[in-house]
């Protein structure tokens, strides 16, 4: 099924089954996602969002690597969809260490692959080419998120060093 572009506001999915259907660029707002598999769904992260929507714990145990944009563009908390993984997998304990990671902008491709390094072995982090929303203020934003994260990992480097931040 091709929803392409479609305004879904105010729609109801309950038990909708939406396998190999493209929401590429369809419209939601106040839209419900109730006890379905949303695993098979194509282009869920080009949803467009003017206002949150809703999504029921049996969609989110139903559904399989939902994309982390989807998760907050519907409204959920980002310690939520942080610990979501723990909480839909037993197998998987409630991970309660997370790391920011501070680095120069000259150090940025180092800061990828270590980001992409520790996101692949579980360990949360705050990296700010992922995490920052347009329109944050920049220092208060980082000085916040040092804060709520329980490890600061700092790429120490000549630039670095000398880097005016």
């Amino acid at each position: 099924m091709d929803l392409s572009q479609a305004n879904l506001s105010d729609a109801i999915f309950i038990g909708t089954i939406l396998n190999d259907t493209s929401l590429n660029n369809a419209f939601i707002a106040n839209t419900h996602f109730l006890d379905l598999d949303l695993s098979n769904t194509n282009d869920l992260d080009t949803l467009r969002h003017f206002s949150p929507s809703s999504i029921d714990h049996r969609t989110l145990m139903k559904s399989k690597n939902l994309p982390k944009k989807f998760l907050q563009n519907c409204g959920l908390p980002e310690q939520f969809i942080d610990n979501l993984p723990s909480l839909l997998n037993s197998l998987e304990p409630i991970q309660f260490h997370s790391v920011f990671i501070s680095y120069s902008s000259k150090d940025e491709e180092f800061a990828h692959r270590l980001h992409a390094d520790l996101q692949a072995k579980g360990i949360r982090c705050w990296f700010a080419p992922e995490d920052m929303k347009i329109g944050d203020k920049i220092c208060p934003r980082i000085d916040e998120m040092i804060h709520v994260h329980d490890k600061l990992l700092l790429v120490l480097s000549n630039d670095s060093i000398n880097s005016s931040w």
